[in-house]
């Protein structure tokens, strides 16, 4: 079964960028945590929806 929620140090690892940039992308609302108590957590599927909007945007492919 796949995580449905990412620790901040797993979707870190996942997307291969630092905990400054993530809290930086969650400023300008382009990825957004959830909160389970004090515990901050990012949905998997967003995550990865926006790495294809990152790769949507460099490419400019469009997947329907």
């Amino acid at each position: 079964m796949q995580k449905l929620l990412l620790t901040e140090r797993e979707t870190e690892a996942a997307v291969n960028m630092s905990r400054s940039t993530l809290r930086k992308l969650w400023a300008k609302g382009e990825l957004k945590p959830v909160h389970v108590g004090r515990s901050i957590r990012y949905v998997a599927d967003e995550v990865t929806a926006y790495v294809a909007r990152l790769r949507e945007a460099q490419t400019g492919d469009a997947k329907p």
